[in-house]
């Protein structure tokens, strides 16, 4: 894995990066269609890299580094492109943003 994302990965960890989604992961809403973990690692790459979310996946799926990055199991493919839409769909786009603060103008 690259020196960038392994040092995104031991940032990623933290629990402070799975708080603000633990109130749309309760019995109410069911389980989550992929683990925090692997989204919030994929909406790093998504974001790190300025790909689209189509981008992303393509890319994830052929990269033995970005896989491991994102806790994708080796054999298993990335999420097709609208399980993240979803999931930031349904946790919302202020609670994704928060996470990585206020883009450049």
């Amino acid at each position: 894995m690259p020196t960038e994302l392994t040092a995104a990965d031991r940032l990623l960890d933290e629990p402070m990066f799975f708080d603000p989604f633990r109130p749309f992961l309760g019995p109410a809403f069911g389980r989550s269609s992929i683990p925090t973990e692997t989204y919030l690692r994929l909406m790093f790459l998504q974001d790190r890299y300025r790909y689209s979310s189509k981008t992303r996946c393509a890319e994830g799926s052929d990269s033995l580094g970005w896989l491991r990055f994102s806790r994708i199991q080796l054999g298993e493919r990335a999420p097709h492109p609208s399980t993240p839409m979803e999931f930031t769909r349904r946790c919302g786009s202020p609670t994704v943003g928060a996470l990585s603060g206020p883009k450049p103008l």
